[in-house]
Formats: structure tokens, C-alpha cells, sequence
């Protein structure tokens, strides 16, 4: 699908200025350090592959002229960071498995991980928008928007860990439904960190939970996410 990107920053309608990366930078650079035209970083697409990248800044790892910067600052300044403080404990938990949980309070031992979940749940919606925006498939535009804005639990972004290929980094493609109400109800892709991955899935019909054994959601009134096998190992065997 091609690219359709609106030249204002779909979360408040200010001109969009600034591009969001696809993975996020923090964890490009945990993973991969810093490149350089000496030293590059290989990137994989479906339209190209190895392609030399020399910085993390680079633009073919950012959908581009997405939001506007407060939007991509300050406002979301903290699901970034509550996104990268769950990011850095799985990495460096290096013998989670399958039917582990992952306990809110052992990442933010400090009373608020309540708090910190939603804010990755807040993160992970706002990329999914991104993508959605960056892809031009329509989508419940104005209730994330409303969500990010006011740092409220969207209700329609669920999350699973999974295992995962530890060589695999990077996002899937999104899969999406758009055939009801002319706009997008049914949204997943993966969220790829090496030996774990992050599904994400966009249910806007009907109840979500039924639909999506194993996964996460802050009304759920749980603090703990459950690994789930690889897509792989619970789909083919």
C-alpha cells in the first residue's frame, strides 16, 4: 500500500514537522550502538534490502512529516519513557520464556507501575496511529488522539509478549481489517526486539477480549504480562 502522509500532525491538527521512527530510536541504539558511513547498519525492506544506513538519524527508518513536535516531544515524553524502562528490563532479562510473567512492580518497584503500564499502552497506541496514518488507512483517528492528549487508557490497543527469533529486529508489516464502517476495525503487526516481541492489536468491534487470549490491557486490572509462545511455535506446532 502506498504511502498517503497529511501534512498535519493527526493527534491535534498542528502542521506536522517532525517524523516518528518506525522502531523506537532508543532501542535502535541499545541494540545496534551508534553507525556510520564506516560502519553501517543493513536495512531490510520489502522494496529493498540491505541497504546501508550510517546513522540512526537516517531518513528511511522514520515515516516522515507525522507529527507536529509537541506531539512528539513533550506530550508523549512519557509512554516514550515507559516504553524504554520496560525495554531495557526484557533485555536484560535474558531467560524469560514462554509462560513467564512479567510483573509491573519488578520493572517499577516504586508504587506507580500502574501507571507506567498505561503509558506503554499509550505508546504502543500512538505508533500503531502513526503507522496507520503513514499507511492512509482510516482509523479511529479522533479517540487516540483523544487518549494521547489527555494520557487516558485507550480502550482499543492490546498487547502481547511473545517469544520471538532472536535475529529478528525491527517491525512487521500491519495487517489490517478495513471492509466494515469504512475505516479499519481489526489492526496487528509486531513489535520485534530479538529474543521477544510485542504484538499489538487494534480491535475496534465487537468484545476485544474474547478475541485475543493472552493478551494485555490496563482495564484489566492486571499488573502482570504473560509471555506467549512465537507466532510461530502456537500457529505451526
Amino acid at each position: 500500500m502506498s504511502s498517503a502522509i497529511d501534512p498535519t500532525c493527526w493527534i491535534c491538527g498542528e502542521p506536522a514537522t517532525t517524523g516518528e521512527h518506525f522502531f523506537k530510536h532508543s532501542d535502535l541504539k541499545q541494540i545496534f550502538g551508534q553507525p556510520s558511513q564506516a560502519a553501517p547498519l543493513f536495512h531490510h525492506s520489502t522494496k529493498r534490502v540491505n541497504r546501508p544506513i550510517g546513522s540512526l538519524k537516517a531518513n528511511v527508518l522514520k515515516m516522515p512529516r507525522i507529527l507536529c513536535a509537541p506531539c512528539n516531544n513533550e506530550r508523549s515524553q512519557p509512554y516514550d519513557r515507559a516504553w524504554e524502562s520496560l525495554s531495557d528490563w526484557l533485555r536484560a532479562k535474558v531467560n524469560l520464556r514462554p509462560g513467564d510473567q512479567v510483573r509491573g512492580d519488578r520493572v517499577w518497584p516504586d508504587g506507580h507501575c500502574s501507571r507506567r503500564l498505561r503509558n506503554v499502552q499509550l505508546y504502543f497506541t500512538k505508533l500503531t496511529g502513526c503507522y496507520l496514518t503513514y499507511m492512509g488507512v482510516p482509523f479511529d483517528q479522533r479517540g487516540m488522539a483523544t487518549s494521547l492528549l489527555h494520557g487516558t487508557i485507550y480502550p482499543h490497543i492490546h498487547i502481547r509478549l511473545r517469544a520471538n527469533n532472536p535475529g529478528d529486529f525491527g517491525l512487521s508489516d500491519v495487517v489490517v481489517d478495513d471492509s466494515r464502517r469504512g475505516r479499519c476495525t481489526i489492526a496487528a503487526w509486531l513489535y520485534l526486539l530479538g529474543r521477544l516481541a510485542v504484538e499489538v492489536q487494534y480491535v475496534d468491534v465487537g468484545p476485544a477480549e474474547a478475541r485475543l487470549p493472552g493478551a494485555w490491557h490496563p482495564r484489566a486490572g492486571s499488573n502482570r504480562l504473560q509471555i506467549m509462545p512465537s507466532i510461530d511455535e502456537q500457529f505451526l506446532g
